[in-house]
């Protein structure tokens, strides 16, 4: 289930650096960013110190509601003008 709405002019640049910050927040510890990944890619939370920059654009595409990273570019790149 989505968690998040994107914005009117969705920006892939944009998405991708949610996505590298979510790695290194894993990297940190923090506990935020473990429950996300636990609650869209339970497999990845078990490296609770390390995660896959693939596996985080997987967590940020599921919390808009995708899939997949794939296809949340898919849509983000049909939906600029």
């Amino acid at each position: 289930m989505p968690t998040k709405r994107l914005p009117d002019r969705p920006s892939v640049e944009h998405l991708k650096k949610q996505a590298k910050q979510l790695v290194t927040a894993i990297g940190r510890g923090d506990e935020d960013a473990r429950v996300r990944v636990q609650e869209f890619l339970p497999r990845a939370a078990a490296e609770a110190t390390d995660i896959a920059l693939a596996d985080a654009q997987t967590v940020i595409a599921r919390e808009y509601g995708f899939e997949s990273w794939r296809r949340l570019r898919v849509y983000v790149d049909a939906s600029s003008p």
